[in-house]
Formats: C-alpha cells, structure tokens, sequence
C-alpha cells in the first residue's frame, strides 16, 4: 500500500506539471474521451459521500469508542474511498448472483468412518442433572460436578459417545489413548463458565451430527471458545449444528478443523472478542455447509470467520484446503486468513519448524462478505478485512469463489495463482487482487473489482510479476497491472456506464459485463484467448445484452448483443501493455481443469 500511494503522488505531480502537454495526434485518436457519469445508484438512500478524509458519522471508530490520541477520529482513512466520484463505498451492498449450477460444485465428500470400531455409550442429559445412561459396565467413568459432566475414557477402546437432551453446564470429553466419537443426537448444551464442550487428550474426536443441537457459551466463559479441542476435530453426518459463541471463538482448537459432512452453523456475538474458528495447525473442507457470522465488534479483537493461527513444530501445517461442500461467511474482520507470520508469530530463529501458510480452493463453493471498517494505527492496532488472505501463497484451481470486501478481496504475501473455477472478487475499500509477489492465470473465469481511485482492480508489485497463460479475467478498478509478455490476451481501455462489450468489428464478443453498480472513471482490462494481435476490437457501453447465462454481471454462454454506443475502438498492435490506470481521468479517476500451482500434502489423522 505505501510504494502504491507513492507512485501515485509521484504521477500526480507530473500530471499537473506537465500542464497543456498533448498527446500525439495517433494517441489522440486511439483513445476516445468517455463521457463520465456522475450517478452512484448503489449509494445507501440518507447517506452522503464523505467530505474530505473524515469518515462519516457511525463509521470506524463505533459508536462508544474514542480514537486513539492524535488521529482526530480519522483512523487512517487517507487511503480509503467512501463512494464519492462513483466508487464502490465500504457500505455498498454488492449481491452475488449466478446462474451456475451450485450443487455441482459442492460435490459431496468420500469421506468414510468404521462406525462399528467405536461401542456406542448414549447419555440422556437434563436441565436438572444426569438422567442417566444406558450402559454401566465398561471402561469409560462419568463423573457429575455440579453443573460440569465430565466423561474420561480409561483404556485404548473407542467409544461413541451419545449425547441427547439439555444440560446447563461444561461436558468435557478426554481420551488419552484412542480416537473418540461424539454423537450430538437432538442435544442442547449450555456452558455456564466453561465451554459448552471440551475434548481432551490430544487425539481425533469425529463429531457426528443428528438430527439439530445447539452448543453455547456465556460471557462468563473463562476459556477460549464455546467448543475448544487439543486435538483435530473432524464435523460429520447428516444432521446441523448451531454454535453460539458470545464470550470468544466458536470453536478453538489446537490442532485441525476438519468438515466432511452436515451443516455447521456458527454465530459470535458483537460483544465476543474472537473468530468463527480459530485453529493452530490447519482447516480443511471437503463436503457439508458451514455457515460463520462474525458479528464481534469489540475494537482490537474483531472477529475473523476462519483463521488458522500456525504454530512452529516437528510437523508445521498452517494451512487452509477446500475441496468440496458449501461455505458462507459475514465476518467484521477477514474471512479466511492462513495467518502465520514469521516475524510476528515465530518463537525460533530456525525457519524449518515454520508452518506454511498457503489457501487452497481445489472444488466447493465459497461466498464471503467483510463488513469491518479498515484502519491502521500501528502494526499492532490494525484492521484488515479482506475476503481471503494467504500469507505465504494463494492457489484457486476449481469451484465457485464469490467474495466482497472492505479491503482487499484476495491477498497474498507472495503468490496468488488462478488455474480454474469461477472467481467473483470486489472490494468495496480497496484492490480486488493484491499479491506482494507474483499473481499467474493460467484458467477459469475470473472478475475482479477494486474500489476505484487507489483501489485497483489487479494490484502486484511489477507488471513483470504477472503472467497469463489462459483462462477470461476482467480487472476494474482505478487501475490493474497486466502482463508485460506473452500471448496477446491484454486489452485496456476506461469506461464509464452499467456495462460494456469488448467486441470484434465482425461482432464476435469477447467479453460481455454488466457492472454491478455504476461507476466511473475506472480502468477495464480484458485478458481472454479470443484476443489477436492485428484484429480491431471496439468498446460498446449501455448494450442490450443477452447470455446463456450469468456470472455476477459476465455473461457466460453465447451472447448477443444489441444497441449501445461504441466508446473506444483500436487495433490490438501489441502484446501486451502492462500497467494500466485511467490516465486521462486524473488521479481520482469455467471453469477448467487444473493445469497448474502446487498441492501441498495433507496427512494428519491419528488413525
């Protein structure tokens, strides 16, 4: 963010000194004038853009909170944009819609358990103590202290355990030995100073779901999260799961969180300072739903959907996999983060018990939405709500990945790589893409949108860093980096207007968008195999357009296209063009197979 908000001052500065310079009369004619709109549809109704760099009333910090001394209630907006000049405003509802064939990408997960391996043991739970159980005689002690049941498994034998009814209290679940199994069976579990459910002994604990049960914490909860493991955890069945999470996490757990089966439904509370789940070696996702709605609020602790934390060992994880199953997220903060950092989360100076924080999305389907308001005080006192964030790398090989964000919609601190499935990326506050290294396309279907102004539609550190080797990606914001070398797949023009067509002079389109609200003064770069050096393509806005079908706004299919105005047009004489910003505005204004990127191994049950 520093080197951008540089290189824009700098070229600010050359602008206004650089006065009445024109451009050659070849120039001139290449690029057409557009005529900029001045409407924002997507403004909420009451609210006005801001004035200057003070963020309006209601907005970061909250209500009852005070700004830190010296930031006179600015929280670092200087480089946020509040939907003046028709750009996207953090506040911007920025709905997904697709005529894709969801369920086709949830798939369902190959996922299999020896259920008979583990003798079941049902416990029937009520408000007022332990009914009691059906079977007495066997190596598990079940012990009642007040409000807390606590069930240890003495041996190496495994154990399904049952649990059906209320109970007003903790139940912690230990087995040292062997893996155990917890069957959640129409239960409602409430923790009153303690988790709800705590699982002990560092091994797997497979939670099967029947039928609807609830677990919850209370805000006197002196733990971290309404469920909390020393072990990996694996989420299965075929009944829902609601985690009420008011005091910190919904689910912390030291080692991974693993879902193959069910509907898991997590909700944190505006007033709990943690995340939908918090684990310290890994997530992993094959088959189920998951449903995370962050609301904590609490400054310094807002809440994250997922994050795993990392943690440095004999076996480092750190990451995140989606292979399959169906994921929602509203989340203040991030909304999935591989977040380990060397520098601030490693203990040793030896880097080879680092765990590598890399995002995968193989398959499954993917939607979040960041609603926090950014700010950065310091390193320490910060907020960054993007959509999904890889520390180290970020790989989307398949599925359907919708994401909107108040800051970056997908971030990586060193590669992002696109090799298939369909990509809907928006920032509402900043780059809809942003890698600190490289970012490589090599298939799928991809639109990525920045907030305008400094907000970029694709943002890497050098034009040299991006390479493109297949696959349609359109870019909008208020500019994108494109590739330097390669096929001729670049082509790159503003626009003002609901939509646009990038079209052969035969008629042929190449990409049809229609935006999602209305904006202007942006920068559009199209990257797509039908382009060739040598052919004329013109730029239609306000078409009629008609698809097969819809991608958040890009037509998918054969498309016709009738009326609208033709705003630019010009041979494709190079191969490509590089950075791309809307110069003449000023500063402020498939899915295919995989082919590509890196599959790390996952191996981690104690089975």
């Amino acid at each position: 963010m520093n080197k951008k908000l540089i290189f824009c001052v700098v070229l600010s500065l050359l602008i206004v000194l650089s006065g009445c310079a024109s451009k050659s009369a070849e120039t001139e004619e290449a690029n057409v004038e557009i005529e900029a709109k001045a409407t924002f549809d997507a403004m909420p109704e009451g609210m006005e853009p801001p004035k200057g760099m003070t963020p309006p009333e209601g907005m970061m910090p909250r209500e009852g909170m005070t700004p830190p001394e010296g930031m006179n209630g600015m929280m670092a907006f200087g480089d946020r944009n509040m939907g003046s000049n028709g750009y996207l405003s953090l506040t911007d509802d920025v709905s997904f819609s697709s005529t894709l064939d969801y369920e086709e990408y949830i798939g369902e997960s190959n996922f299999e358990i020896n259920e008979e391996e583990y003798q079941n043991y049902p416990i029937l739970l009520g408000t007022d103590g332990l009914v009691g159980t059906t079977m007495m005689y066997t190596k598990l002690v079940v012990e009642v202290d007040g409000t807390n049941l606590k069930i240890t498994n003495t041996s190496s034998e495994k154990y399904n355990i049952i649990l059906s009814g209320s109970w007003n209290g903790g139940i912690t679940i230990e087995s040292d030995e062997s893996d155990i199994m917890v069957t959640l069976a129409e239960s409602r579990i409430t923790g009153i100073n303690t988790p709800a459910l705590i699982l002990k002994g560092g091994n797997t604990t497979y939670i099967k779901s029947m039928g609807s049960s609830v677990i919850s914490d209370t805000g006197d909860n002196k733990k971290k999260g309404a469920l909390t493991s020393d072990g990996n955890v694996v989420f299965f069945g075929d009944g829902e799961i609601t985690v009420n999470g008011e005091k910190k996490h919904g689910f912390k757990v030291d080692g991974v969180v693993e879902i193959e089966g069910g509907t898991v439904r997590i909700n944190i509370a505006e007033t709990a300072e943690g995340n939908g789940i918090s684990a310290d070696d890994a997530f992993l996702m094959n088959g189920g739903y998951l449903y995370i709605f962050a609301k904590g609020n609490v400054y310094g602790e807002e809440s994250k959907g997922i994050k795993v934390n990392g943690r440095e060992s004999d076996n480092p994880m750190g990451w995140v996999e989606i292979n399959g199953g169906y994921i929602e997220i509203e989340s203040v903060g991030k909304g999935i983060t591989a977040g380990f950092e060397a520098d601030e989360n490693g203990e040793t100076e030896d880097t080879s018990d680092d765990p590598d924080p890399i995002l995968t999305i193989n398959g499954g389907v993917v939607k979040i939405r960041s609603t926090g308001t950014p700010y950065e005080i310091s390193d320490e006192e910060s907020l960054s709500p993007e959509g999904l964030e890889a520390k180290d790398k970020l790989f989307i090989n398949g599925g359907i990945v919708e994401v909107s964000a108040t800051d970056d919609a997908i971030n990586a601190g060193s590669s992002i790589e696109i090799n298939g499935g369909y990509v809907f990326a928006v920032s509402r506050g900043d780059d809809g893409i942003d890698s600190n290294g490289t970012i490589v396309f090599n298939g799928g279907t991809a639109v990525i949108i920045g907030a305008g102004g400094m907000g970029l539609g694709i943002d890497c550190d050098s034009d040299n860093n991006i390479k493109y080797n297949g696959g349609t990606l359109i870019g909008i914001g208020g500019g994108n980096n494109a590739p330097v070398s390669g096929n001729m797949i670049s082509f790159s023009f503003d626009m003002s207007g609901s939509s646009f067509v990038l079209q052969s002079e035969e008629g042929d389109v190449i990409a049809a968008y229609t935006l999602p609200s209305s904006k202007t003064q942006n920068n559009v770069v199209v990257m797509s195999e039908k382009l060739e050096k040598g052919k004329t393509y013109n730029v239609v806005v306000d078409a009629g357009i008609e698809s097969d079908g819809v991608f958040n706004g890009l037509s998918l299919g054969d498309t016709s296209v009738s009326g609208g105005t033709v705003t630019y047009s010009e041979v494709a004489s190079s191969i490509a063009s590089g950075y791309h910003y809307s110069m003449g505005r000023g500063m402020n204004g498939g899915g295919m197979p995989f082919n590509g990127g890196e599959r790390p191994e996952r191996p981690f049950r104690n089975n």
